[in-house]
């Protein structure tokens, strides 16, 4: 159960493939390009822009040079965009399948610039929309993916970029640069079309039931067996070797132990420092919890075997307070289905166990402090640090 490092990847190609020496030029000699109540002029390295107020999307259409571009392997398009006028501008990039029409075949994104100001316009290729079988889906922070026409793209066949502002009161002037495809696309791991029928679509565990991965629980016996293995791990990796009990600098230099945290300055620095003297490097997180709020209400039929409807897991139903979205401003019925899988994998004292159990994690996993939004039967075994601990006033439904 060692800490896991985030590895990055980043890949760029740019749209228009040409020698270096046009390359330097932003590939612009290569593209078609046609205007609409617009002024162009290229620098050597970027296209400069000049749109008039006549016409309700004044700016350029760059068509791709040799009819479409193949942008399948990448997420997004990306232009370096500059505001050269003197007023602020809202600057739009549409990315173009044949026959798109401002909402069906293409993808728009837009960037608010000051004047002098320069940034990067992002268009992510969005080949799906997010399904909500007919209104059946509702209150979700996302959706199972549905391919999709209207806000959504091909990638295989992008014809042209649409660089404009839309119904503009004033000129406005600009310069695009660097355009170029970027970002590994990550096909949905989740379609409307993964199961028929679709519901219930969430197991007893509260998993997405028409998918499997690594990992996922599957019975009662996996909870088990993860149980165990989870403390053979905790045994072998307890933890640091160099910390001290507080999580700081055992081996560092040894200041006065007070029997409190505090700071002070060493060598030039300002530290924390720790009950027993060592300084300290405060790494933790938000939200060590043991509970969640899922809304049920007006959603009988998305779960399979739901624990709600038996006695043993009475404990878990509760209400809840909705701040937007689908339930805001209701008091809503919900469950946790952590708390019930927590009493299923730990027991009847599960309340006891668990605890325990998330400070050995914590600190072997290499985190030494608590921050806001967690339990306070977590917090105040008193064996991790607090950062910053404050609660919810009361839960929150998903």
């Amino acid at each position: 159960m060692k800490p896991l490092l985030p590895a990055l990847g980043i890949a760029m190609t740019i749209l228009a493939s040409a020698p270096a020496a046009d390359r330097s030029l932003g590939g612009f000699e290569l593209f078609k390009i046609t205007t609409t109540d617009a002024q162009v002029a290229t620098n050597g390295v970027a296209l400069r822009i000049v749109t008039g107020h006549k016409q309700a999307w004044p700016g350029v259409q760059l068509l791709a040079p040799d009819g479409h571009w193949d942008l399948s392997a990448y997420s997004e398009v990306r232009l370096r965009v500059k505001n050269t006028g003197t007023n602020e501008a809202t600057i739009r990039c549409r990315v173009d399948n044949p026959g798109a029409n401002g909402s069906r075949h293409c993808v728009t994104s837009s960037l608010t610039l000051p004047p002098g100001q320069s940034d990067t316009l992002k268009v992510p290729l969005a080949r799906t929309s997010g399904g909500t079988l007919g209104g059946k889906l509702f209150g979700m922070r996302g959706y199972p993916a549905a391919p999709g026409i209207s806000n959504a793209i091909d990638p295989k066949n992008v014809t042209a970029l649409l660089v404009f502002v839309s119904r503009p009161t004033a000129s406005h002037t600009f310069e695009i640069a660097d355009i170029a495809a970027a970002g590994s696309y990550a096909p949905p791991t989740a379609w409307v079309t993964d199961a028929n029928p679709f519901f219930p679509f969430i197991d007893t565990f509260g998993q997405y039931k028409h998918k499997d991965w690594p990992g996922k629980t599957e019975s009662l016996a996996d909870l088990a067996a993860k149980r165990e293995q989870e403390a053979r791990e905790l045994l072998t990796h307890p933890g640091p070797d160099d910390w001290d009990q507080y999580g700081g600098a055992a081996t560092g230099p040894q200041l006065k132990a007070t029997g409190f945290f505090r700071t002070e300055k060493v060598r030039g620095k300002w530290w924390l420092v720790d009950p027993d003297g060592h300084l300290f490097f405060s790494q933790g997180i938000t939200g060590v919890r043991m509970s969640d709020s899922t809304a049920v209400a007006e959603r009988a039929d998305w779960f399979a075997d739901f624990p709600g409807n038996q006695p043993a897991f009475n404990q878990f139903s509760s209400k809840a307070f909705c701040l937007k979205g689908h339930f805001a401003g209701r008091n809503v019925e919900c469950f946790s289905f952590r708390g019930a899988n927590l009493l299923r994998k730990y027991g009847p004292d599960w309340k006891k166990v668990y605890p325990e159990l998330v400070q050995q994690r914590l600190r072997s996993w290499g985190l030494n402090t608590i921050a806001n939004w967690s339990d306070d039967s977590i917090c105040r075994l008193r064996r991790t640090a607090l950062h910053g601990y404050h609660q919810f006033a009361q839960p929150q439904a998903n």
